[in-house]
């Protein structure tokens, strides 16, 4: 959040992270289980950042922001194709919880059905009159849990009533002669920086620089450097033992830019595993 009239930029962190219980080989026994059921579930953040930043920086009341959600969610509204699509797509007969929501005669609600939520929407009345920490503790979070634990989970109350909102500096760099300013890890923030690096690296589209064929070529190979770096972001907290923040800095470092810029060939792609070789600048 940038405050021109202060001259100061936050950077509010509010992601999930995993409940006080989880062990680094939960997930050995059965990978699946990290990306559907109870045990891949983690700590919800983003009710208490919004909260957080509606307390610094909101200008209408809690209340005025939340009610028209709620309401949303009670009247219901229609369902469009491509929400048809995701439903079709990603809910199964088996999943009995969501099939009650979205499906209708047995089979996903069709473009144009109404989509009603009641109990979500009075979960998010109690939540517009009591303030988030209504979803953090009482009967909201105990709901949660349970139904957590009902699926093998292990997210406890006492996890949701930890959870702590980071307030962070921003990593910063320059763009075309303008300042850019963007959150740090574990946020994509710094592998944005390291695309605009690249691609201030290449110079620009023109006559003398680049055709538009070999323009775009160097913009797609930018983007697969740059994403191809994503494994050396995670979760700064120290008691990991990272080095993110480190490895932060190496990532917006325009001397790196231009060392992956001198790998891209204009006439050719690399392999998958060459755009990931060079993780540091040279000389670090």
């Amino acid at each position: 959040v940038r405050q021109h009239a202060q001259n100061s930029t936050s950077s509010l962190d509010f992601r999930e992270v995993a409940p006080s219980t989880a062990t680094p080989d939960m997930f050995n026994a059965d990978p699946d289980s990290s990306l559907s059921g109870g045990l891949s579930i983690g700590v919800p953040g983003e009710l208490r950042g919004l909260a957080l930043a509606h307390s610094k920086w909101g200008v209408l009341s809690w209340e005025e922001i939340v009610m028209p959600v709620a309401k949303l969610a009670k009247d219901g509204f229609n369902v469009s194709s491509n929400l048809h699509d995701a439903i079709s797509e990603t809910i199964t007969p088996d999943q009995t919880d969501l099939v009650a929501l979205f499906y209708r005669d047995g089979s996903p609600l069709s473009t144009g059905d109404l989509l009603q939520r009641p109990d979500y929407g009075a979960v998010l009345e109690t939540i517009a009159t009591e303030g988030a920490e209504a979803f953090y503790s009482g009967e909201i979070a105990t709901s949660i849990v349970e139904t957590i634990k009902a699926q093998n989970g292990i997210l406890t109350e006492k996890d949701l009533v930890n959870y702590t909102v980071l307030e962070k500096a921003p990593l910063v760099s320059t763009f075309a002669n303008q300042t850019i300013e963007v959150p740090p890890s574990p946020s994509g923030g710094p592998i944005l920086l390291l695309l605009l690096n690249l691609v201030e690296a290449f110079g620009p589209l023109s006559p003398s620089n680049a055709t538009e064929n070999i323009y775009y070529h160097r913009l797609i190979e930018a983007i697969s450097f740059a994403y191809a770096q994503k494994s050396l972001q995670g979760d700064p907290d120290p008691q990991f033992g990272t080095n993110v923040l480190a490895n932060d800095q190496r990532l917006i470092n325009k001397t790196f830019a231009q060392q992956l810029r001198e790998q891209v060939q204009d006439d050719a792609t690399l392999t998958a595993d060459k755009y990931g070789t060079l993780s540091t600048p040279r000389g670090e």
